[in-house]
C-alpha cells in the first residue's frame, strides 16, 4: 500500500492512496484496505478544515502514468 501527498499550493493538498494487487502484506484485502483509508483521510480532513472543497478524479491514472 503506498500513501503519496503533495502540497499543491497554500491552501491545498493532494492525496493518493493506493494498494498493488497480490502485495506481500495485505494480499487482495489491499484494495478495500486502501479504499477505506482514503475514506478515512476524506472523513478526517472534512471534519477538521472548514469549508473544505473536494475534488476527485472521475478516472484515476495508475500511480507512475500520466
Amino acid at each position: 500500500m503506498s500513501l503519496r501527498y503533495i502540497f499543491t499550493g497554500a491552501k491545498s493538498l493532494s492525496f493518493q492512496v493506493l494498494a498493488f494487487p497480490g502485495g506481500l502484506f495485505f494480499g487482495a484485502s489491499g484494495q478495500e484496505k486502501a479504499d477505506r483509508l482514503r475514506n478515512d483521510l476524506k472523513s478526517h480532513l472534512a471534519s477538521s478544515y472548514e469549508n473544505l472543497e473536494y475534488v476527485e478524479q472521475l478516472d484515476p491514472k495508475p500511480y507512475g502514468t500520466r
